[in-house]
């Protein structure tokens, strides 16, 4: 039987893997976008600042 403590330290373990995973795909899609938006045939009309607004938290892209 695990211990409340080791149950804790596991579920945190998880949750800092999954803001990770998260703060990478926005990190990629920030850069794509800022991509696209710098090409003249760019079909995205959405500003970068407005997607960097939809973060959560204290997730800002690195």
């Amino acid at each position: 039987m695990l211990s409340s403590y080791s149950f804790l330290a596991r579920e945190h373990c998880i949750l800092e893997r999954m803001h990770e995973i998260i703060r990478k795909g926005m990190d990629s899609l920030t850069r794509r976008l800022d991509n696209d938006l710098k090409d003249d045939d760019s079909r995205i009309l959405v500003p970068i600042g407005y997607i960097l607004g939809l973060l959560l938290g204290n997730m800002k892209p690195d």
